[in-house]
């Protein structure tokens, strides 16, 4: 099979067409055995919604996997455009040795005489082998992922998920399969062994690489299962990242950086799985993904960075999946620290997200993932720019108006995120907090508003915004 770019739209189609039939039969089973998520305090769901959607999610992205996958690649390519590992490019080879081979040994037993051939034909025997072997020892398949490999992993934490959506795992439980769903990625090809850092050069992990990445994937199925508190929210962020990293993946693939698009079609079939499921997850939500669903995307879209940016090269395609996952990242880094800081377990649920944050400044849930969707796509889109935006030769020397043009939109897309992050009072700024303040309080005393910015600085709690009742309202 011969995977090509036109692949990775019908593996979207297929794997999104499939999920969203699929969500409704998961809807009756965890109706039926009970997995289905109740009203709570820190919750922003108003009724019993059920869970389990990530089984639809599994099942589409499987089903589309099963057909457009192979079964196992190398999707790393040298520098020069070639596989590091192509069977047939090292039987050509071999071919081309012994071609020469051969040349060489009818020169020198003419020139040596027959007396001497057995002897040369020796020697030239034994140099053939260790050059063969040389040739084989560096066209040896490094970088070769098993993507049925990646899918055993992914079916792993997916019960993991599911079963603790219906009987809630103690955390070291959760933490085990999730560290072995990443074990078993890394296991099957899954595994960064060096990175091209910015400004740094290539860092090399030999030894370590594979602890690294189950590391990675470990934390970022945390990253996107924390981010999993309003309708919608985690399934759109993620099928706005995995359909960067599908066009990322697609130009690496042209550019000669990638050796298949398969790690383009793995995306677009994991952008294709999280849509097909917002289907029936737009709030109000009729369905839940659970733990499955969010610790399976969390999988997916780290095996994805990996695979798609991470493994190349390209020196801008490390910086590429922080870019994308900003928003997930800090949500989950702002309401870990918090919890360190009032010294409370790292796994213990909270109502400090961003969503909850925006719940309480009076946001409904379709507002809250409007701007979250935005911040995403915009952060997408310098991602993108920062892929094709031609700012520099990539030997040192920048070109001025592409550079200026790429300044530009990141000033634009840090401004936003500052916004955000000072509209969710992520970071206090006394004189700030005392202005919003006294603009929504206008008759209180000093002596009051000193008292709440004390209490907000110290707590991190937020007012909520009471609008004025209008003459028609109830």
């Amino acid at each position: 099979m011969h995977p090509t770019e036109l692949d990775a739209l019908y593996a979207f189609v297929v794997a999104g067409a499939v999920t969203a039939v699929l969500t409704p039969l998961t809807m009756r089973f965890a109706r039926a055995v009970g997995a289905v998520d109740q009203p709570r305090e820190r919750g922003l769901a108003q009724r019993p919604v059920p869970l389990l959607g990530g089984l639809a999610i599994f099942g589409g992205t499987l089903t589309a996997g099963l057909i457009w996958l192979p079964t196992s690649e190398s999707t790393v390519a040298t520098s020069s455009g070639e596989s590091s590992g192509a069977p047939a490019r090292v039987h050509r080879v071999g071919h081309r040795a012994h071609a020469h081979r051969a040349n060489a040994h009818h020169r020198l037993v003419s020139a040596a005489g027959r007396h001497h051939a057995a002897g040369v034909h020796h020697a030239l025997h034994h140099h053939a082998a260790r050059h063969l072997a040389s040739v084989h020892a560096a066209a040896a398949p490094q970088g070769v992922v098993h993507w049925y490999g990646v899918f055993a992993a992914a079916a792993v934490i997916t019960v993991v998920g599911a079963v603790d959506d219906r009987f809630d795992l103690h955390p070291v439980v959760k933490f085990a399969g999730q560290v072995v769903a990443a074990v078993t990625a890394v296991h099957f090809g899954v595994n960064v062994k060096d990175i091209a850092v910015p400004f740094v050069g290539l860092l090399h992990f030999p030894n370590v690489g594979g602890a690294i990445t189950v590391v990675a994937l470990v934390a970022m199925m945390n990253v996107v299962n924390f981010s999993d508190g309003v309708d919608g929210l985690a399934a759109g962020v993620s099928a706005i990242i995995a359909i960067a990293l599908a066009v990322i993946a697609i130009s690496l693939y042209e550019g000669h950086h990638l050796q298949s698009p398969a790690p383009a079609i793995f995306a677009a079939l994991i952008a294709g799985g999280a849509l097909g499921f917002l289907v029936h997850n737009f709030p109000p939500a009729s369905s839940f993904m659970g733990d499955c669903g969010a610790n399976l995307l969390g999988l997916l879209m780290g095996c994805l960075a990996v695979e798609a940016t991470v493994k190349t090269e390209v020196v801008i395609s490390f910086v590429l999946p922080l870019i994308l996952l900003t928003v997930p990242f800090l949500d989950t880094t702002f309401v870990v620290l918090k919890r360190l800081k009032y010294h409370r377990p790292i796994y213990a649920p909270d109502s400090e997200h961003f969503h909850h944050r925006m719940a309480r400044i009076g946001f409904t849930p379709r507002r809250t993932i409007a701007y979250l969707y935005a911040w995403t796509l915009m952060l997408a889109g310098l991602a993108i720019a920062l892929r094709f935006i031609p700012y520099s030769d990539h030997h040192g020397h920048f070109h001025t108006g592409w550079s200026l043009l790429l300044a530009g939109l990141g000033l634009v897309v840090l401004a936003a995120s500052i916004y955000l992050v000072y509209l969710l009072e992520i970071l206090k700024f006394r004189r700030l907090d005392a202005l919003r303040l006294r603009l929504q309080r206008p008759g209180a005393a000093a002596e009051e508003i000193e008292r709440d910015i004390e209490r907000h600085l110290e707590t991190g709690e937020i007012d909520a915004v009471v609008l004025p009742p209008t003459s028609g309202g109830r």
